[in-house]
C-alpha cells in the first residue's frame, strides 16, 4: 500500500542494492547503465515515501510488460499446439478484478499466495526484511497473483476500487503482496507491537474508518489512532500476526485515502468532464470527495499532508468554479432528495443550495433574483427550517443564544445567531460528543432539564422510554449516553435491577436473540459498555454495571438463570457440545464464517478461561486460542484446571476505570444494536 501515512517513507541514503534491483527491474543488466543515472532518478522520488513506492511498483510492471508478452508469445504457441494435437482442455478465461479496468471485481486470494509471496523475504517468511538474492521469476509470480488486489488501494468513491465490502479478502493479499513494495531495498524489519501482541481491535473500527468517517476530520483523526496501533501490519514486520490483523482490515480504507495512482488522474477526468448537468456534478464530487479538502484554502485542517496526492486530483478543482452553473429547482430538489445520510449527498446538496443561502439568514438576499420560496425551498431542511425565512422568523432568533441544537427527523443541525453552522451531523460520533458536552456536569434531572440537555436528548428518547425506535442507518442510541440523568437512572438502583430482571430473566433466548423489539434489548442498551471491553463506560453507568447482570442472556442464552454468582452451565445445552479432542485447526475451521457455532465451542471451553473450573479430560485449551475474543481478551488459563492465576485484566484504556464486575461473566461479544 503506497501510503505515507501506513507504508513508512523508506529514507535513508541510496544504497548499492537500491541502483543495482532497480537497473534490474528496468530490463538493463548491472554494469548496463551509468550509477549517477539511476541514483540521481531515484533520489528525485526519495523525498516522498508513496511516491517512491508507486515508482517501484511502475519500474515493475515496465519489467512485466517486457516478460509478459513472451510469456502470451509462448503461450499462444502451445495453446496452438495442443489445438493441433486435440489434447488438453479449454484455457481458462484470465482472473477479472484488477486494477485497470472499471469493473472493480476482486477475485478471492489464490490459495498458493503467501507461498509464492514468502520467498521473496529472508529466512522462512516470518523475517519480512526483503531477501537480495530473490530472483525476477518470484517477483513476477507474486507480482502476477497480486496484481488483482490492485482495486484494494484505490478509495470506495472510485469506480477502480473494490475496497468496500472486500475489506477481509483485501487484508489477505496485503499480508503477502506488501514485500512487492519493499522488494531489492533490504528495507530493515519492522518494530514488532510491544510484548510481541496486538490489543484486540475495537468493535467500532469499521464504523470510524468508514469512507463517510474520513470525510471529517474528527473521523479521519479517530481512525488514524487506532489504527497506528497496527502499524505493524501495514509495514509488513509481523506476519506471524496475520490472525491478529485481520480485524484492523477496515484500516484499508485509511491507506486508500493516501493512494497514489497514475490511473487518478485519467479516472477524474472522465468523471468531471461535464459540469454543467446535476449528473455530472453528483459524478464529479463522488469522484473527488477524497480531496475535497485539498482545495478548501479556508479550512486549512486538510489531513492529506503528501503533495503529490493533491497534485493527483486537481482537476477536482474545477468544481469550485461549477458554482456559477445556477441549479434549477429541479436540480436542488434531485440533489437534496437523495440518501443525505452520506456525505457526498449532503455535500452535493450544499453545493447545490450554496447560492441561497441568503434566503435562510435575517438579512435575506441582496439579489432579486433568487427565487427563495420557489427555487430553494428545498434546501431549507439544511439550515434547521421547514422554509425560507420570513422577516417575523428572522426576528424571533433568540440572539442571547449563542448555540443552539435544532433537531429535523435523523438529521442535526447546530445553528447559531446568524445561521448556520455546521451541515447536518450524521456521523454517531459527533453527535456523541455534542450530546455529552450539553449534558455532561449536572447532578441532579432538574438541573437537566433545565438546558438545552433536554433539546438535544428529545430524538433519543425511545432509548429509555421503552418505545419503538426508527429503524434507519442514521439513528443509534450511542450518542445519547449521557441523557440518562433526565429519565432517572439514577434514582433508584433496585428499581432498576427489578426491571432488568424482570424483562430478561426467563425469556426466551431464541426470541431474544431473534427479536430486536424485545424489552430486554431495549433496556440493556444503556449497558452495553458493561459487556464489551471497547466500549468505556461513561458517566454514572460505570457504577451501575452490576445492576445489569440479567442482561447477559442478550450474550449467553445459557446464562439467563438470574444468578449472579456461579449461575453455572450445567444442564445447558452447551454441555451436549464435545469438543474433546479439538485442535487448533479444528476449532479455526468451526469459527470461520460461524459465529453461533464458534460461540457454542467456546462456551463448552470456558474452563480454560476460568480459574475456578476444571476442565474435562482430553480438552487442549491451547488449541481454543480464536475464542479469545470471546472472554474481553483474557488469556487462556490452561490445561490444568482451577489454579491460582487470576483472568488477564482488559487491555488498557478508558474501560479499565469501570469497576470490577466479579458477578458478571463475559461469554462472548455482545449484540450490537448501533451496526458497529
Amino acid at each position: 500500500m503506497a501510503s505515507s501515512k501506513m507504508s513508512g517513507s523508506g529514507g535513508g541514503p541510496l544504497s548499492q542494492v537500491d541502483i543495482d534491483s532497480n537497473r534490474l527491474l528496468r530490463g538493463g543488466g548491472v554494469d548496463g547503465e551509468d550509477d549517477s543515472q539511476i541514483e540521481q532518478h531515484l533520489a528525485f522520488v526519495e523525498s516522498s515515501g508513496a511516491k517512491r513506492a508507486h515508482y517501484r511498483r511502475s519500474l515493475m510492471v515496465r519489467a512485466g510488460m517486457i516478460v509478459l508478452p513472451l510469456l502470451v508469445v509462448a503461450g499462444a504457441i502451445v495453446g496452438v499446439s495442443i489445438a493441433m494435437t486435440g489434447d488438453g482442455d479449454a484455457p481458462a478465461p484470465a482472473p477479472s478484478g484488477s486494477a485497470t479496468t472499471t469493473a472493480a471485481t476482486l477475485i478471492p486470494p489464490p490459495a498458493n499466495l503467501e507461498s509464492t509471496c514468502s520467498v521473496l523475504m529472508a529466512g522462512n517468511g516470518n523475517d519480512t526484511s526483503v531477501a537480495a538474492d530473490a530472483d525476477d521469476a518470484a517477483l513476477l509470480a507474486c507480482r502476477e497473483l497480486c496484481e488483482p488486489a490492485e482495486c484494494c488501494h484505490f478509495p470506495s468513491s472510485f469506480s477502480l476500487s473494490c475496497l468496500l465490502g472486500n475489506e477481509e479478502s483485501c487484508m489477505t493479499y496485503h499480508a503477502s503482496c506488501q514485500v512487492i513494495e519493499d522488494f531489492g531495498s533490504g528495507k530493515a524489519t519492522p518494530m514488532e507491537p510491544a510484548g510481541g501482541e496486538l490489543p484486540p481491535a475495537p468493535t467500532y473500527l469499521s464504523d470510524i474508518c468508514s469512507p463517510a468517517s474520513l470525510l471529517t476530520i474528527d473521523g479521519f483523526g479517530e481512525c488514524q489512532a487506532e489504527c497506528d496501533r497496527a502499524t505493524c501490519c501495514w509495514e509488513g514486520g509481523c506476519p506471524e500476526l496475520k490472525d491478529a490483523c485481520a480485524p484492523y482490515a477496515s484500516c484499508l480504507h485509511l491507506g486508500a485515502t493516501d493512494h497514489i495512482h497514475e490511473d487518478v488522474a485519467p479516472h477524474l477526468t472522465s468523471s468531471c468532464a461535464d459540469l454543467s448537468t446535476l449528473e455530472g456534478r453528483t459524478s464529479c464530487r463522488t469522484a473527488c470527495q477524497t480531496a475535497l479538502c485539498c482545495f478548501d484554502t479556508e479550512s486549512g485542517s486538510c489531513p492529506h499532508t503528501d503533495d503529490d496526492f493533491c497534485t493527483q486530483y486537481e482537476v477536482c478543482d474545477s468544481l469550485e468554479s461549477s458554482t456559477e452553473v445556477v441549479a434549477t429547482k429541479e436540480e436542488i430538489a434531485e440533489a437534496c432528495a437523495q440518501d443525505l445520510n452520506t456525505f457526498t449527498h449532503v455535500s452535493l446538496c450544499e453545493v447545490e443550495c450554496e447560492r441561497g443561502a441568503c434566503c435562510f439568514t435575517e438579512e435575506g438576499c441582496s439579489n432579486t433574483e433568487i427565487d427563495c420560496t420557489g427555487t430553494y425551498e428545498p434546501c431549507a431542511f439544511l439550515y434547521g427550517e421547514t422554509a425560507p425565512l420570513t422577516d417575523d422568523d428572522a426576528a424571533a432568533v433568540d440572539d442571547d443564544d449563542d448555540t443552539l441544537v435544532v433537531v429535523t427527523d435523523d438529521d442535526t443541525t447546530v445553528m447559531d445567531d446568524d445561521g448556520v453552522v455546521e451541515p447536518p451531523v450524521v456521523d454517531v460520533h459527533v453527535m456523541k460528543q455534542q450530546v455529552d458536552d450539553t449534558c455532561s456536569g449536572y447532578k441532579t434531572r432538574e438541573e437537566a432539564e433545565a438546558t438545552d440537555c433536554k433539546v438535544i436528548c428529545d430524538p433519543g428518547l425511545c432509548c429509555y422510554d421503552g418505545t419503538e425506535c426508527p429503524h434507519t442507518t442514521s439513528f443509534s442510541c450511542r450518542p445519547y449516553d449521557a441523557c440518562e440523568i433526565l429519565h432517572g437512572l439514577m434514582d433508584d438502583e433496585d428499581a432498576i435491577k427489578s426491571e432488568v430482571d424482570g424483562a430478561c430473566i426467563g425469556a426466551d433466548p431464541t426470541e431474544v436473540d431473534t427479536n430486536w423489539e424485545h424489552p430486554c434489548h431495549k433496556i440493556c442498551e444503556p449497558a452495553e459498555c458493561c459487556f464489551d471491553e471497547a466500549i468505556p463506560c461513561e458517566g454514572t453507568i460505570a457504577d451501575q454495571c452490576k445492576l445489569y447482570i440479567a442482561c447477559t442472556v442478550l450474550f449467553d442464552p445459557n446464562k439467563a438463570t438470574g444468578e449472579e454468582e456461579g449461575g453455572g452451565t450445567e444442564g445447558s445445552s452447551t454441555e451436549d457440545v464435545d469438543i474433546v479432542g479439538f485442535t487448533k485447526e479444528k476449532v479455526v475451521e468451526t469459527c470461520l464464517g460461524n459465529d453461533g457455532a464458534c460461540r457454542d465451542i467456546c462456551s463448552a471451553a470456558r474452563c480454560c478461561f476460568m480459574s475456578d473450573e476444571a476442565c474435562k479430560p482430553g480438552i487442549t485449551c491451547s488449541a481454543f486460542e480464536e475464542c479469545t475474543k470471546y472472554f474481553g481478551g483474557d488469556a487462556i488459563v490452561g490445561e490444568a484446571g482451577p489454579t491460582e492465576l487470576e483472568i488477564v485484566e482488559p487491555m488498557a484504556g478508558a474501560a479499565d476505570e469501570r469497576p470490577p464486575l466479579e458477578d458478571m461473566e463475559f461469554i462472548s461479544t455482545p449484540h450490537d444494536p448501533y451496526g458497529n
